[in-house]
C-alpha cells in the first residue's frame, strides 16, 4: 500500500512537471485566456478580493440593473482559488498544473477502486489530464473547452472526488467508511452551492459511474444496501433543503428559457454513420480536422464490441461506457428536435466523460496489442520491435503533426493581453469606478456595440450591458420594449442597446453612453460630449441627471402589467423623477426625500436617505423577492420594497433610513425566491 502511494505521488509530480513544461511552451499561444475565460477570471478576482464569504448567490452590481450575476461561488471554486495564487488577477499557469495533476490523481484512484490494473489506470488518467487540460493537444474531447471556461476543470475534479467517495463507501472499515459517506454528502452540496451554473454537465458521468459502482457490489448485499442507503439519505436531504425549487428557479427564471433567441442548428439524423460519429465526437481538433477522432472512434468501438463478444470483458466500467453511449445517443436524438437551444450542448457532456473515453481508448489499444501477441508466426523479439514501432508511429504524429494534434496551429494564435494590463478609458474610471470609492456614481451603457467586459470588471466600472445567462425574463422584456436597438438581430448574451429613450437610461443610473466612432448621434443640448476612447475611438457622452439613488417620486400611477408600465415609461412627458408606476395602490401620502445616496459594499447596497415624511427612493436596482433589507444602528424607518416602473425597486421609508439592501439566493437562504419571481412574471404577463 505504501509503495503504491509513493508510486502515485511520483507519477503525480511527473504529470505536474510535464504540464508545467507544456504550459510554458504553449499556453501563451492558446486560448487559455479567451474572452469568456478572461471575464470569469476577472470576476473571480473581484469577488474573492472584495466579497464577504457567503453560501448564497448574489449581485455584484457591475452588470445590468444589479440582478444576480453568474452561477458561481468563486471563493469555493477550486480553479478560481488556485488562479488567485501569487497576487495576479489570474494565475493560468498554476491553474493548468494543479488541475492536470489533481485530475490525474483522482482518475487513477477512481479506476483503481473499480479494480482496474495499475498500468490501465495510470495510462487512462494521464490521457484524461492531457485531453482536458492541455489545450491544442490530443483531441479526444473538446480540447478548447477548458481554455474558454476554466471552471469546467473544477466540475470534473469535484465529480471525480464524489465518485471516489461513493465507490469506496461500504468497503472501508469503521470510521473510514463514515468519512467517505460524510464527504460524499458534503461534496454534493458543495457542487450545488459553488458551481450551480455548470454542475449539470457532470450528471452523465455521475449517473453512469454510480450505477457501475452499484453493479460492482450487486452480489454483496451489505455493501449494496449501504450504498443505496447513502443515496436515499442524500436525496432526502436535498429535498428537505428545497434543492429542486432552487435549481428550477436558477435555470428557468432566465431570458434564455422564457424567450430563446435564434434558430438552433439541429444535428442531422442521416446519414446514420455521421450522426453516430458526431454524437461521440461533436468537436473537431483546433485545426478543424477529425483525423484523430476517427482513430479514437475505431479504438473505442473495438473496446465496446470486445465486451459484446466476450462476457468476461464486461466489467462494471464497460457497463458504464455502454450506458454513456446510450445517454449520449438519446440526448443527441433529443437535440435533433430542438428549434431553439433547449439545454447544454452535447460537447459539454462529452468533455465530462473524458475519463471513460480515455479508459476505453487505453483498453482498446491494449486489446489490439494483445491480439498481436497471439499471432504465432511472429517471434517474441519481433513482437517487441513491432510494438515499439507501432507505438512510435502513433506517438510521433500525435506530438508533432496536425491534424492528429493542433500544436502547430497554436503558433498562429495571438498572445492574449494579460488581465493585469487591461485598461478602461481613464475619464470613465475616474468618474464612475467603484474601486476605492464606494459611492455609486453612475453606470456606463455601450450602445450599438459590445463593451470589453473583463476591462470593466478590472476597472470596477458598472455597466448597464449584461453578459450573463441569468438575465431575467422581466429584464429582457423591459430592455426589448425600451432600450434594445430595433434594427439589430439580437443574440443571447450579446444584446445591443440602441440610442433611444435617454431618460430611461438616466432612470437606470446611466451616466455615460458610449457609441461607435462612425455612428452619427445627436442627443440634444443637455447631453455633453466628453471625448473619445483612446483604444477604440468610441464616442463618450455624459447624461445630465442620472439616478444615483436620489430619484424620489411622489405621484403614483397604476399599471397592472410590466408591458403596460413600459408603454407609459416610453410615452412623451413621463418623468421618473416625479412619477412612479406601481401595480397596486399605495395608501400613504408621499413627500420627496431631501437626500439619498447609494454606496456599494461587497456587491450589496447601503442606502442612506432623509425626508419629512413617507418617501420613495427609486433604486436603479432590479426588483426581486430575493432582495432583503437589513437596517443599521437599530433604525426603524424602512417600510417596504415594491416593484416600480415594471423593473426597478422602490424603497419606501419613513423620515430616515440607513440600511443594506442585498440580494441572496442559495440552498440555505431564499432557495425559492427566483422561482417565486418567475411565477409572478408569468402571472403579470398572462
Amino acid at each position: 500500500m505504501r509503495l503504491r502511494t509513493e508510486r502515485l505521488s511520483f507519477q503525480a509530480v511527473a504529470v505536474g512537471c510535464l504540464t508545467a513544461i507544456y504550459s510554458l511552451l504553449f499556453s501563451k499561444k492558446t486560448d487559455l485566456l479567451s474572452f469568456d475565460a478572461q471575464l470569469s477570471a476577472a470576476l473571480s478576482d473581484y469577488q474573492i478580493r472584495t466579497f464577504g464569504k457567503s453560501l448564497s448567490l448574489r449581485s455584484d452590481f457591475l452588470f445590468g440593473a444589479g440582478g444576480m450575476q453568474g452561477g458561481y461561488q468563486f471563493w469555493l471554486d477550486p480553479v478560481s482559488l488556485v488562479g488567485s495564487i501569487g497576487g495576479a488577477i489570474y494565475n493560468q499557469f498554476a491553474v493548468a498544473v494543479i488541475s492536470a495533476t489533481a485530475i490525474f490523481v483522482l482518475t487513477t484512484l477512481l479506476l483503481r477502486s473499480f479494480g482496474q490494473p495499475e498500468p490501465v489506470s495510470r495510462g487512462a488518467a494521464f490521457l484524461t489530464a492531457v485531453a482536458t487540460i492541455w489545450g491544442y493537444s490530443i483531441a479526444l474531447v473538446d480540447g478548447e473547452l477548458f481554455g474558454h471556461v476554466p471552471q469546467y476543470a473544477s466540475v470534473l475534479m469535484v465529480a471525480l472526488a464524489i465518485l471516489n467517495c461513493f465507490s469506496r463507501f461500504g468497503k472501508a472499515p469503521g470510521r473510514a467508511d463514515a468519512v467517505f459517506g460524510i464527504f460524499f454528502v458534503i461534496l454534493i452540496v458543495h457542487f450545488l452551492v459553488a458551481l450551480t451554473h455548470i454542475f449539470v454537465t457532470a450528471l452523465p458521468l455521475l449517473i453512469v459511474l454510480v450505477v457501475a459502482s452499484l453493479q460492482s457490489v450487486f452480489r454483496l448485499r451489505r455493501e449494496l444496501l449501504r450504498k443505496i442507503a447513502l443515496l436515499v439519505f442524500t436525496g432526502l436531504l436535498l429535498i428537505a433543503i428545497r434543492t429542486p425549487e432552487f435549481l428550477l428557479g436558477f435555470y428557468l427564471n432566465t431570458a434564455a428559457s422564457e424567450f430563446p433567441l435564434g434558430v438552433y442548428n439541429q444535428p442531422r439524423l442521416s446519414p446514420v454513420y455521421r450522426f453516430v460519429f458526431e454524437t461521440f465526437f461533436p468537436t473537431p481538433s483546433a485545426s478543424g480536422n477529425y483525423f484523430f477522432q476517427f482513430l479514437a472512434f475505431f479504438v473505442l468501438a473495438i473496446y465496446v464490441l470486445a465486451g459484446v463478444a466476450r462476457r468476461s470483458r464486461r466489467d462494471s466500467l464497460w457497463i458504464a461506457s455502454v450506458l454513456s453511449c446510450a445517454l449520449l445517443i438519446g440526448y443527441r436524438l433529443w437535440e435533433s428536435t430542438w428549434n431553439v437551444e433547449s439545454g447544454p450542448r452535447i460537447n459539454y457532456f462529452v468533455w465530462m466523460l473524458a475519463p471513460l473515453y480515455a479508459l476505453g481508448f487505453v483498453k482498446g489499444v491494449l486489446l489490439v496489442f494483445g491480439w498481436l501477441k497471439r499471432v504465432e508466426w511472429i517471434n517474441a523479439t519481433a513482437k517487441v520491435k513491432i510494438a515499439r514501432l507501432a507505438l512510435l508511429s502513433v506517438s510521433a504524429p500525435i506530438v508533432f503533426f496536425s491534424p492528429i494534434t493542433s500544436l502547430r496551429f497554436s503558433l498562429d494564435e495571438p498572445v492574449p493581453i494579460s488581465l493585469d494590463e487591461i485598461r478602461t478609458e481613464r475619464k470613465i474610471v475616474e468618474s464612475v469606478s467603484m474601486n476605492g470609492d464606494s459611492r455609486f456614481r453612475g453606470r456606463v451603457a455601450y450602445l450599438m456595440q459590445q463593451p470589453n467586459y473583463p476591462s470593466a470588471v478590472v476597472g470596477r466600472v458598472p455597466l448597464l450591458n449584461d453578459y450573463s445567462h441569468n438575465l431575467t425574463p422581466t429584464g429582457f422584456l423591459f430592455n426589448s420594449d425600451l432600450l434594445l436597438d430595433e434594427n439589430t438581430n439580437q443574440a443571447r448574451l450579446r444584446f445591443v442597446f440602441g440610442p433611444r429613450n435617454l431618460m430611461i437610461y438616466e432612470m437606470l443610473g446611466v451616466r455615460f453612453v458610449v457609441l461607435p466612432q462612425d455612428f452619427h448621434f445627436d442627443p440634444g443640448q443637455e447631453v455633453l460630449f466628453v471625448g473619445n476612447e483612446i483604444e477604440t475611438g468610441s464616442q463618450i457622452f455624459e447624461l445630465p441627471d442620472p439616478n444615483l439613488g436620489n430619484y424620489s417620486p411622489t405621484k403614483i400611477l397604476i399599471r397592472r402589467s410590466p408591458r403596460d408600465a413600459s408603454a407609459l415609461l416610453g410615452s412623451p412627458g413621463f418623468d421618473s423623477r416625479n412619477e412612479v408606476i406601481f401595480e397596486d395602490e399605495f395608501p400613504r401620502t408621499l413627500v420627496a426625500a431631501s437626500s439619498g445616496e447609494i454606496r456599494t459594499s461587497s456587491g450589496d447596497l447601503r442606502i442612506t436617505a432623509k425626508s419629512e415624511g413617507v418617501s420613495i427612493l427609486l433604486l436603479p436596482l432590479e426588483y426581486s423577492t430575493c432582495l432583503k433589507v437589513d437596517q443599521l444602528d437599530g433604525g426603524k424607518g424602512f417600510l417596504e420594497l415594491r416593484r416600480a416602473n415594471g423593473l426597478l425597486t422602490a424603497l419606501i421609508f419613513d423620515r430616515e433610513i440607513d440600511a443594506i439592501v442585498k440580494l441572496r439566493f442559495g440552498l440555505f437562504e431564499n432557495p425559492t425566491c427566483r422561482l417565486d419571481d418567475l411565477r409572478e412574471f408569468r402571472r403579470l404577463n398572462g
